[in-house]
């Protein structure tokens, strides 16, 4: 896990984690950091006791950020953005 950017580096992005708690988190990350970094991050604080999971934007239509190569400037997280912390439920992972 890289450590966090400070506020005045070049190409960084805040994201801000809404916990299926309800609760917030904020952090900086290098926008050529790939999304898995997110998820690492998340996985990494056993205090939060998190569920499987997927990250989704919180507005209309939700983008579900999956492919966790990708760079979070090509997923689009160049900005401060808010990032819904889903559950996955285990019947929604099974395809008809």
């Amino acid at each position: 896990m890289p450590p966090e950017p400070a506020p005045n580096t070049p190409n960084i992005t805040r994201i801000a984690f809404r916990l299926p708690n309800g609760r917030r988190i904020d952090r900086r990350f290098c926008v050529e950091d790939p999304v898995q970094v997110l998820y690492d991050y998340l996985e990494s604080d056993v205090t939060l006791e998190l569920p499987p999971f997927r990250l989704q934007t919180s507005f209309q239509p939700k983008k579900v950020f999956d492919d966790k190569s990708q760079t979070l400037r090509d997923a689009g997280l160049t900005s401060s953005v808010v990032l819904i912390v889903d559950e996955i439920i285990e019947d929604e992972a099974v395809v008809a």
